[in-house]
């Protein structure tokens, strides 16, 4: 005689196998497949900049060029798995008075990266980019008052301790796509896209708990957005002086 309930705990068992069963080709896929690496650039070597005016403003000419602050090797340090980076140098346009008629353009002082990640057959792939964007540059006071009146105001978290005291930063925020930081006489903008292609996990992030492709998708979101993201911040410190 079989009791009623080894029937609901049997069907219980027959209806999850069916269901594992019927998962799409595409969810097993997401499950199967691998997790990128995630790594971390070499500290780079310091770069040159020209000596202050009396004003304690160093002029545009004196500035490094924004893609020295993070070469195609120290993205590839960091995306070990990416199939392609570019990087393209360009113009920022600065208002150099109070009410901004007065502009100044400053070749090279911004540098748009992108980045391939590997395809995956069931979406497409679309480049994801960092800009590294030159603020200012002057004495140590010059450089902390640019920061202030113009780079915090779309940083509304504090960066990671771990980060402001590895780099050397002096100040930092970032909001979820923008991380601005000061260091000794330089400002700097790093923004990093938070787009990152649904079927992408990457190594180190945090177990979510859950198979639940969502579920996994947002903490790879999350992980990118905190973790990955910092990785390049610390790149382009590690260059600033």
């Amino acid at each position: 005689m079989v009791r009623r309930g080894s029937i609901y705990v049997m069907a219980l068992l027959l209806s999850a196998g069916t269901l594992a069963a019927c998962k799409s080709k595409s969810e097993k896929e997401f499950e199967d497949a691998p997790a990128m690496k995630v790594g971390i650039a070499p500290a780079g070597k310091p770069l040159a900049v020209g000596k202050p005016e009396k004003s304690g403003e160093l002029a545009t000419y004196g500035w490094p060029e924004a893609c020295e602050y993070l070469p195609e090797a120290d993205v590839r340090a960091i995306l070990p798995s990416a199939t392609s980076v570019t990087l393209k140098q360009e113009s920022v346009v600065f208002s150099t008075s109070l009410f901004g008629q007065a502009k100044e353009t400053v070749r090279d002082a911004q540098c748009t990266i992108e980045v391939m990640l590997p395809e995956k057959d069931d979406a497409p792939t679309f480049p994801l980019r960092i800009h590294v964007v030159e603020r200012g540059y002057g004495t140590p006071p010059f450089a902390k008052s640019n920061y202030e009146s113009n780079v915090t105001s779309g940083s509304d978290k504090e960066c990671p301790a771990t980060l402001v005291k590895s780099a050397g930063l002096d100040a930092c925020g970032h909001s979820s796509e923008e991380w601005h930081f000061l260091k000794k006489r330089t400002a700097i903008e790093v923004k990093v896209d938070t787009f990152v292609p649904s079927g992408a996990k990457f190594e180190g992030m945090p177990d979510p708990g859950t198979t639940d492709k969502l579920e996994i998708i947002h903490a790879a979101r999350m992980f990118w957005e905190n973790d990955v993201a910092a990785r390049f911040v610390a790149a382009v410190a590690a260059r600033a002086s």
